[in-house]
Parts: C-alpha cells; structure tokens; sequence
C-alpha cells in the first residue's frame, strides 16, 4: 500500500457542544459537518489532560502523561517532568522522519515539540499579540504541503479558540454582568482572576464570551475548509489520513469556572475526534476514545510495528464496532495533584493537592463521585467513601 501522507490539526480549547454536529443550535461547523459525513465522527472523545502541553504530548506519542513526563501546562511543568519527556522512546514526528516522511509543523509550542519535524514555525510574519490567526496559519500550511515531497507529516495547532479569541472581530453587547459574577465568588484571589480575564477580553458577561467563542469556531471551520479543498483539488485527499481535534475541552462559566480549562469535569476534557482514513468513511462511533489512541490507530492503518503505546488502536471499533476502552485517565494539568479516572457511566476524581496554579484556588474538593447517567452535568457528588473506581487510580 502506498504510504499515506498524515495531516493532524489541533484546535485549542475546543468544545464539542459548540457544534451543530453535537446537537448546538448554531451551526457553527458547516465544513467541518461535511468533512465529518464523509469520514469518521467520535462522538465520545476525550483529552488526558485539561492542559495542552500534556494533551499535544500525549497526541504526538501515544503515551499518557505519568509514562511521557508532562503532567502539568506551562510555566507549571516541573524539571522532572522536562528530564522525563526527553527520554520518551516513541515521537511520532521522528519515527516518520526516519520512515522517509517530511515533517512539518505549524505551532510556537518550541520546547520538545519540534523534535522530528523538518520545519517547525507557527507563520512568516512578525505579529502582535500571542495567537497567528487562523487564515495566516493554513496559508502557511498549503504552501509547505503544496512543495512538500510525499509522503509528508503535516502538524497543525489553530489557537485561535484560546480565550480571548483575540483575533476574532466581535461587537460587544455591552451587557455587564461583571457584579454578579464577581460577587459570587468567596475566594479573593480567584475574583481578581476572573475580573483580569474579563478586562483582558473586554467582554463583561458569559453570552458574549459564548457569541464570541462561537463566532471564533465558525473563522475555524471556513479556514479547515479552504484546506479541505485544497487537499481535494490538488489530489492529496484519497491519499491522506487526516486528523482533526481539539486538544482538550473548554469551561466558560460552568461548575464556577470562568473562562479557562481548569477541573477535570467533562466541559474541560470532553473534545471533538473527526478522522478520514482511506477507503474507510460514512462512520459514526459512540465508543468512548482517547487522544492516546490517535497514534496508535495511525501505525496501524499504516501497518507499521513500534514499542508498547499507551495508546489503543481504534480499528477494531471503528470497522467491527468492538469497544476497545472501558476507563479513561484524567489529569489536571494547572493543579499540584489532581486525577480522575472516568468510565462510560461514572467518574472518580482524586484532588490530593487541589491548589489549581492557574488561578489560585481549588475546583475539587477531596474524592468527588459523579454518576454520570444520572446527573450529566456532574453536581451530586455520591462518594460514599468506597468506589470501584479507586482501583483504576492506584494501579496508575
């Protein structure tokens, strides 16, 4: 079989219920609807991490954050985690490199993450302010891949999800809910994190951060589709696995959160999984999957060999409908020490050390139970002092 070329594009920061494709009333997925149609849609997705420094990690490895070394996000990572990761056996981008691949990369990451790749740079230009728009990321993009010799990794990271969405146009409603918002909130350091997010976004009430948000994937979605037509017209599409993700989930207001992916409830790690495989599409999966399982399913359909992965390949599920995840392993990437482990119905999570870096105070109390069929939205804690799931996390 001729070696497929390989495109994976990480959108940071992105919610699966913000998409007409999951049921949202907006439709702010139009390409990536039809993309989907005619390849496979995950449905059950989720990150390792609610960090990305963690989650790209683990997508370029196939390894879970306690076996690569990156539990915590930036500027939170410890030394040993630096030490660990540089010792990883498995790197997707080198192991292509060495199979005669090209390998490029559009993303600032820096650190680790260029490891394997040929060219590693986010955009051409000199920009302000911390995020290369979108357009300017996938023409960079095209031209590197229109040049670029076959086979070739392509490696995509679109920030512009990231909160504040600075590079989206947005007229403000000027509604000012700033008062309620901060009122409600007891701890004092946390209330300053919150008002600071607010000022920087100049945006003073979560509908307009959801309007904003939403108008943000909608630049996304026209971006992934100029790509998408790319790769058809130039006919590189029948030959390409491609991959499209979110790194890891968001949270905007929910369970007191404001605007940022701390806690490990599912608005923080639950992300969209579409893939388009060669010869294989029209597919819809319900099995819950992980981000360590895209590697994995990449060998596989290659049928390349490697060292053990975390990771599982999901062509059993996907061409026999076989289940090949029960649990999943969660980490809090902006907390000292906080896991869960999560199954199709229940969730445990364990907060040995809560303190949440980022801003400055705890989203878990102790062990935390959610029954997941129940209460979706993960408000009853039911930890009763026992629970099967304890198991999963000590042997971890």
């Amino acid at each position: 079989m001729r070696r497929p070329n390989i495109i994976i594009i990480v959108i940071d920061a992105f919610r699966p219920d913000h998409m007409s494709l999951f049921g949202y009333e907006k439709e702010t997925d139009t390409n990536l609807k039809k993309i989907a149609r005619g390849g496979i849609l995950f449905t059950n997705h989720f990150s390792v991490a609610n960090g990305t420094a963690p989650a790209v990690t683990t997508i370029l490895s196939g390894l879970i954050p306690s076996t690569h070394g990156i539990i915590h996000q930036f500027p939170y990572t410890k030394e040993e985690e630096y030490d660990k990761v540089e010792k990883i056996k498995f790197w997707l981008p080198s192991f292509l490199k060495e199979k005669g691949y090209e390998t490029v990369c559009f993303d600032w990451l820096g650190e680790w993450f260029t490891k394997g790749f040929d060219y590693y740079k986010e955009n051409e230009d000199e920009i302000e302010g911390l995020f290369a728009p979108t357009k300017m990321t996938v023409d960079l993009a095209i031209s590197k891949i229109k040049n670029a010799k076959e086979p070739f990794l392509a490696f995509l990271h679109l920030w512009d999800t990231h909160f504040p969405f600075p590079n989206t146009p947005f007229k403000s409603s000027n509604a000012d809910e700033s008062n309620k918002i901060l009122s409600g909130i007891e701890d004092g350091k946390y209330r300053d994190y919150v008002k600071k997010k607010m000022d920087a976004a100049k945006l003073y009430s979560v509908q307009d951060v959801i309007d904003k948000y939403d108008d943000t994937i909608k630049i996304i979605d026209h971006e992934i589709g100029r790509l998408y037509t790319f790769l058809k017209r130039d006919g590189l599409l029948d030959d390409t696995i491609l991959v499209i993700l979110g790194d890891h989930g968001d949270v905007i207001h929910e369970h007191g959160i404001y605007f940022a992916t701390c806690g490990l409830f599912d608005g923080s790690i639950r992300a969209p999984l579409i893939m388009r495989l060669p010869s294989i599409n029209g597919k819809v999966i319900d099995g819950m999957v992980q981000n360590t399982d895209i590697v994995p399913t990449i060998l596989d359909f290659m049928g390349e060999k490697t060292v053990a992965l975390d990771g599982k390949s999901l062509l059993p599920l996907i061409k026999e409908g076989r289940r090949v995840r029960n649990e999943l392993l969660l980490f809090d990437a902006m907390a000292n020490d906080v896991r869960a482990v999560r199954t199709y119905d229940k969730k445990l999570i364990l907060a040995k050390d809560n303190f949440c870096n980022l801003c400055k105070t705890s989203h878990h109390n102790g062990t935390e139970e959610y029954d997941l069929l129940k209460d979706p939205g993960e408000n009853d804690n039911i930890f009763s002092g026992k629970s099967e799931l304890l198991k999963h996390l000590k042997s971890e």
